[in-house]
């Protein structure tokens, strides 16, 4: 049986403290059945940093229709493990069929509400976003787009420096 895939995006708050070195893991929740639980982890990239986007491509065995929630929690380890999940996007590989996630949660023992282990249900798309998410969301695209073309405009002024 062919494998269903899911590029799973999980945006880390831009909080003071935000980030995590603690394993983190994931279960996808779906219509038709529930996926196994992965570790997220890439090899050579540091994962879940303050203000960082992290994308990893999930397998599951059976069709688990359409996504209504995920679960994640973490394994509390390393130093400051608390993390802060901003918000999270689920897209079905195949269909393209994508679900948004508006968690804006702790995952922490010590801030929040102490919970380290969370369950995020899909954002309804009728729902108007408030317009503090919306900002936020544009705000951080911004700076994204701002620190790419300050690095590439730098890095054009060593190269014709030292050409």
């Amino acid at each position: 049986l062919p494998y269903k895939s899911f590029l799973v995006t999980l945006y880390t708050g831009s909080r003071w403290g935000a980030g995590t070195k603690a394993d983190v893991f994931l279960q996808l929740i779906g219509q038709n059945g529930t996926s196994d639980v992965h570790c997220l982890r890439h090899p050579q990239v540091p994962s879940f940093r303050r203000g960082s986007t992290d994308r990893f491509l999930l397998t599951s065995r059976e069709d688990l229709g359409d996504i209504c929630a995920f679960r994640v929690w973490h394994s509390n380890r390393g130093p400051s493990p608390g993390w802060f999940l901003s918000r999270a996007k689920v897209e079905n590989t195949s269909t393209r069929k994508t679900w948004l996630f508006m968690c804006r949660k702790w995952l922490s023992l010590d801030k929040g509400d102490g919970l380290l282990e969370r369950t995020f249900f899909v954002t309804n798309p009728n729902d108007p976003l408030p317009r503090k998410d919306y900002f936020l969301i544009r705000l951080s695209s911004h700076l994204r787009e701002i620190i790419l073309l300050l690095y590439k405009m730098h890095h054009q002024q060593n190269t014709l420096l030292t050409d």
